[in-house]
């Protein structure tokens, strides 16, 4: 199942919640991908559980389960310096950098492919490497 909240993406806890409750997945069955100012454009890093890193949608989900112990997959989208974070990422990416994201949104794709058949080491050695 894949499942994108209607909600703020810094709400993002109370949906996922629900949805675990609603269904018979579990926390071992959760994977989110967001978008991470911390690593440059177009950069994927792939981890088995761990905490927000500042990420205030990520703090939302791991408040709701109370737990940190899920599958993250973390897409770059760079950071300007000179605009403030919460207009950066609510803007349209430069058309410079639309084909990083592609690409990136592809190998995340692969990536996911590898977690969902249970092999996350695998997709962490070959993902988390890329540059």
């Amino acid at each position: 199942m894949l499942a994108k909240p209607q909600q703020f993406m810094n709400l993002s806890g109370g949906p996922v919640s629900f949805l675990l409750r609603s269904t018979e997945a579990t926390l071992s069955d959760l994977v989110v991908i967001y978008d991470d100012l911390d690593l440059e454009i177009g950069q994927i890093r792939i981890r088995g559980k761990g905490g927000s890193g500042g990420q205030r949608g990520m703090r939302s989900i791991i408040n709701a389960l109370g737990s940190d112990d899920f599958i993250r997959i973390r897409l770059g989208i760079g950071r300007d310096k000179g605009v403030d974070p919460a207009d950066y990422v609510l803007r349209a990416f430069p058309s410079a950098d639309r084909l990083k994201m592609e690409e990136a949104i592809g190998r995340a794709t692969e990536a996911l492919e590898l977690i969902v058949a249970g092999r996350l080491s695998e997709a962490m050695q070959s993902f988390n490497r890329e540059a």
